[in-house]
Order: C-alpha cells, then sequence, then structure tokens
C-alpha cells in the first residue's frame, strides 16, 4: 500500500514537473483598439484560446472569434501583457481637440479587481504603443474561426473612438 501512494505521488510529482507553460499573472486580459476604420479586441486568459473580437465601424455590431494558439505564442502574448504595470500609469491619457483619434484600451482583470488603462490620441506613454503594436501584429498572427458563444472582453464601455468631452464621464 505504502509502495502504491509513494509511486503515485512520484507520478503526480513528475506530471507537475513536465509543465513549462507560462502562468498569466491575471485571470484575463483584454486589448482593445478602436479607429476610424478598424475596432477589434483580443482577449488571453490562462488557457491556450485566444479571443478575438471584431466590431463593425459603421453599425457597431460585434462578432466573436476563437483560435487556439501554439504554447510559444500564447506565452508571448501573457509576456507582453504582464508587462504592464497598471499601478505606473495613470487611467486615462486623452489628447484634448481631438476628434477622430484612435483609442487604445489595456483592461486587466484579477479576480473581481479590474485595471483599465484608456489612451485617445498621442500622448499616453511610448512604452504603451510599442506593446499596443505588438498585440496589433498578434491579432493578425492567428486564424480566427467564428464562435457563436458570448465572450467576456471585460469593460468595453466608451471604447468607440470618444472625444475627450465624452471622456472625461469615465470614472
Amino acid at each position: 500500500m505504502r509502495l502504491c501512494c509513494l509511486l503515485l505521488l512520484l507520478a503526480l510529482i513528475a506530471s507537475c514537473s513536465d509543465k513549462k507553460e507560462t502562468e498569466a499573472p491575471f485571470d484575463s486580459f483584454v486589448f482593445s483598439l478602436s479607429a476610424l476604420r478598424t475596432d477589434f479586441s483580443i482577449k488571453v486568459d490562462g488557457s491556450d484560446t485566444i479571443y478575438f473580437q471584431k466590431r463593425d465601424v459603421r453599425s457597431g455590431n460585434a462578432k466573436n472569434y476563437y483560435a487556439i494558439a501554439q504554447q510559444s505564442d500564447r506565452d508571448s502574448l501573457i509576456m507582453v501583457a504582464a508587462k504592464i504595470d497598471f499601478t505606473k500609469y495613470s487611467n486615462k491619457y486623452f489628447e484634448e481637440n481631438l476628434i477622430d483619434g484612435t483609442q487604445l484600451r489595456f483592461y486587466k482583470k484579477i479576480r473581481n479587481k479590474e485595471n483599465i488603462i484608456d489612451i485617445y490620441g498621442n500622448n499616453g506613454p511610448k512604452e504603451l504603443y510599442t506593446i499596443a503594436l505588438q498585440f496589433n501584429e498578434f491579432s493578425k498572427r492567428f486564424e480566427f474561426k467564428p464562435i457563436n458563444q458570448n465572450i467576456d472582453f471585460g469593460n468595453l464601455e466608451h471604447i468607440d473612438r470618444l472625444h475627450p468631452s465624452v471622456a472625461n464621464t469615465i470614472k
């Protein structure tokens, strides 16, 4: 009996040590980009599934997609998202007097705590624009397939090319 328990324990330890994937330091992370001709969100969580939501700029209708990521791509996405220290940044950066600008949103959820950084225009921190470019490239890398399921992309309120007068209402 002791031998069986010991063998089972060793097998369990060996199977756990084989895992080399990066653990997500968040429950979910969503990057959103909204501009004149493009409007999308990409979601990463602890699984190998990457979710994508494309919103029609004219009608506002949204379609959800998914892709199964290779472990290396999944780990890269997690590492890029984990670079953002939300405590280091303001929660909004808005360029005054800009009407048709690009909006970026970085959204992270850990347990029930949400962190959001909104950028409208060109006055945000340069490192966040670099991360936004990386997520934009990731969004093109995967072969997303349609999914008829509601996907929680977090707080997408006001992700529609905000004019600063509207943006001031965001808390």
